[in-house]
């Protein structure tokens, strides 16, 4: 006999829900897609490399009309 597994998509709306009831970590790094809620990857000291580098680049061409964030790494 096999078993039949059921599955939910979730709503953008009840992920939102589910985070602010506190259903996941406040730590844990997921994301909704398609419905189905995954751990994300962590991010890794090239991507990092790469997106402070767009960061750098866009600020030079867009000055103060864009929202600088920059990823640190200890």
């Amino acid at each position: 006999m096999t078993a039949q597994l059921l599955t939910h998509k979730f709503t953008t709306q009840q992920y939102h829900l589910m985070h602010e009831a506190g259903v996941f970590a406040q730590d844990e790094r997921l994301e909704l897609i398609d419905g189905e809620v995954k751990k994300m990857s962590p991010i890794g000291r090239k991507h990092a490399a790469c997106v402070n580098r767009l960061v750098t680049l866009f600020t030079k061409k867009l000055g103060d009309r864009i929202i600088q964030y920059k990823i640190q790494f200890a």
